[in-house]
């Protein structure tokens, strides 16, 4: 069984808020982390591959929108 931790706000170092959902293996002990930031949403997430094949091998994943996209605060620049 994992835990999923869904609208995760973190604060970054200016102040605005990156929303994400954050998956986590069921376990007492200190894991890695793998973020990834997505400008498509991170509820779209699971079309690209399936988060849990991550959270099986191990690793805790965070998954979190880009500055300025859906639930996240900020501007959103394209380059």
């Amino acid at each position: 069984m994992k835990i999923i931790l869904q609208e995760v706000d973190i604060k970054t170092s200016d102040g605005e808020y990156l929303n994400g959902n954050l998956y986590l293996p069921v376990q007492s002990d200190k894991v890695p982390v793998i973020i990834m930031r997505t400008p498509y949403g991170k509820h779209n997430i699971n079309t690209v591959f399936d988060p849990y094949i991550i959270v099986k091998k191990g690793f805790a994943l965070l998954v979190q929108n880009v500055r300025g996209r859906y639930e996240s605060t900020g501007i959103f620049f394209a380059i």
